[in-house]
């Protein structure tokens, strides 16, 4: 059965690629991770990024989104910036974030949908996280690469 659909998939070079869920999760994650690169703040991000998915699990979907919110100190922030980034994943995955921001649309979701949406969330930080490791600084080896250390 495997053979039937490799051979179709080559069947079609030219034709509309479909890609998987964790292939647009990957895809917009490196995206997203590339965005911060060279910005004066890429090693805070991925320190923020790599706590994310704990916070969650301890606090809360809501919660870690209102402590996003709340640790931004400009509309330009990288707290802001994630938050933003992880709300346009999610709203292209849950339809029920379509009519409203996503701190809103998280306290009046039932539990069920809640719950898509972070299993949803800690998916997208997972290849979120993997990209920052990756490809960004580390919060101290940035502070050190300023000073001239």
């Amino acid at each position: 059965m495997s053979q039937a659909i490799a051979a179709r998939s080559a069947e079609q070079p030219g034709g509309p690629r479909r890609q998987s869920l964790e292939q647009q999760r990957a895809a917009q994650a490196a995206k997203d991770v590339r965005s911060m690169k060279g910005q004066a703040d890429a090693g805070r991000y991925r320190s923020l990024i790599e706590g994310l998915p704990a916070m969650i699990l301890a606090n809360g979907l809501g919660q870690t989104c209102a402590y996003l919110l709340s640790r931004a100190e400009s509309n330009e922030s990288y707290e802001r910036r994630l938050y933003h980034q992880l709300e346009a994943w999610l709203r292209r995955r849950l339809p029920e974030l379509q009519q409203q921001g996503l701190l809103d649309a998280l306290m009046a979701m039932h539990v069920a949908a809640y719950r898509r949406a972070q299993v949803e969330a800690l998916a997208y930080l997972q290849w979120l996280k993997r990209f920052a490791q990756a490809e960004l600084p580390r919060g101290e080896q940035q502070r050190m690469s300023r000073e001239g250390v």
